[in-house]
């Protein structure tokens, strides 16, 4: 996989208590390539990098309160460690629902 390459879809989804974070691998991915998370919280408290290894597509973020808003970013990372650098734009926004009968 070439670490220029990028998720091609990056979704999130709420949820009771938390967001659902989902993605499409490029072509070319394969077993030891991973997808590393992170969430930025209200208070600005960015979460420990979560690997997801290939070819799980999603991953949930939970613990969040009912409504709360957090941002989320995700990027490959190569069998060897290798990854793009972060980039400002990588964040998207994501709320955790408050429905409870969700």
């Amino acid at each position: 996989m070439n670490t220029q390459q990028a998720l091609s879809v990056l979704v999130a989804t709420s949820s009771p208590f938390g967001v659902i974070l989902s993605w499409r691998w490029p072509e070319g991915a394969r077993q030891g390539d991973r997808v590393e998370v992170q969430h930025l919280a209200a208070g600005a408290v960015l979460s420990r990098s979560k690997f997801i290894e290939w070819p799980e597509y999603h991953t949930i973020i939970g613990g969040l309160a009912a409504g709360q808003k957090v941002q989320v970013r995700a990027r490959l990372v190569d069998k060897s460690g290798k990854s793009n650098d972060w980039k400002a734009s990588d964040w998207i926004d994501a709320q955790a629902t408050d429905n409870a009968a969700e």
